[in-house]
């Protein structure tokens, strides 16, 4: 027999226990958040992320749209929220439009391209659409310190709150 008594390591017994106290805690919260949004209350609101879209300089864009039509911004958040920014006019600080890449009812991959023959869009099934989106979503866009931002959740929020639109 051996003069020195064997034990179970409590380091790992202690670790094992915090790695289930971490867990236990992680789908709780989860829970927690799925739970307060299945109550559909209108004054419980969850924002993940930037409600706005920062498009980059508006001298830099209308620049890039005057030379090769309208930019498409695909949803970085995994989304379906695609969006196409216009400039219409001379003027930078004013003319900026951004609308939906897709029209209504129509798949995400069916998505509108600049036909600048024409100075109008045509999606995969050949519908048309105008240089100035009529007929799309359109989310507002505003100018801040030279930059352009497209608010991409104004549709979700109550007028009172959306920002007021500058152009």
């Amino acid at each position: 027999m051996s003069p020195v008594e064997r034990r179970t390591s409590r380091s790992t017994t202690t670790a094992i226990l915090v790695a289930l106290a971490g867990v236990v805690a992680g789908l709780g919260l989860v829970l927690f958040v799925v739970n307060l949004a299945s109550r559909g209350g209108e004054d419980v609101k969850i924002n993940i992320g930037d409600d706005r879209f920062h498009a980059g300089s508006a001298e830099q864009r209308a620049q890039t749209i005057d030379e090769g039509g309208p930019i498409l911004f695909a949803d970085v958040a995994g989304g379906d929220r695609d969006i196409l920014l216009q400039h219409l006019g001379d003027d930078p600080q004013s003319g900026w439009l951004a609308f939906a890449a897709a029209a209504p009812g129509k798949p995400r991959d069916c998505f509108l391209q600049w036909q600048a023959e024409t100075g109008d869009f045509a999606d995969c099934d050949g519908d048309r659409f105008p240089a100035d989106g009529e007929g799309l979503t359109t989310y507002p866009v505003a100018i801040e310190d030279g930059d352009l931002v497209v608010d991409v959740n104004a549709e979700f929020r109550d007028d009172e709150e959306a920002p007021a639109d500058p152009q």
